[in-house]
């Protein structure tokens, strides 16, 4: 699932475990975030919706766009609870074959496009985006339950698409 903030992580893990989908769940930057919110933030924010939720294992993803060095960064963090970061390099880019081999070596998937990924958009006037405390309140689990029953049939097409192949799955994506 695509995570923004904390809030959108809790979300996305609620979801999963409401839809009982095996994990690890994989929860992926918006497109180009490791040039706005850097792999330290997003390690950071991962970490924060895992002490909310925890017991489900993820697959944290940043998309790096085409930068192969915030992507080489991304492949070295390690979060505060060694949660490691799985990276999005977009093709074409020169240098995506270096990057594929430091990912191998470091054994850490590599895309060349961002993966399928389920979008959690807030509707106009709907519920905002809040900090992760304040999602522990009735509303949100009536948000996760709808999450889960409108997208149930999405999620598990994705799930199967994540849990079809180990490791980098470059060959399927092209």
């Amino acid at each position: 699932m695509i995570v923004r903030d904390a809030g959108d992580a809790v979300l996305a893990l609620r979801v999963a475990h409401a839809l009982g989908l095996p994990g690890p769940v994989p929860l992926v930057s918006p497109p180009a975030a490791a040039g706005w919110l850097g792999a330290p933030l997003f390690l950071a924010l991962i970490a924060a919706a895992r002490a909310e939720v925890p017991g489900i294992p993820v697959l944290p993803v940043l998309d790096c766009g085409a930068a192969p060095g915030l992507a080489l960064a991304a492949l070295g963090a390690v979060g505060h609870d060694t949660t490691r970061l799985g990276a999005v390099v977009l093709a074409p880019c020169p240098a995506f074959e270096a990057v594929r081999g430091a990912a191998a070596e470091a054994g850490l998937p590599l895309w060349p496009t961002a993966p399928p990924s389920l979008s959690l958009e807030r509707e106009p006037g709907g519920p905002q985006a809040t900090p992760c405390a304040a999602r522990e309140n009735g509303a949100a689990d009536a948000i996760a339950a709808k999450v889960a029953r409108k997208t149930a049939l999405e999620a598990k097409k994705i799930a199967i698409w994540w849990g079809s192949a180990a490791g980098d799955s470059a060959g399927r994506l092209g």
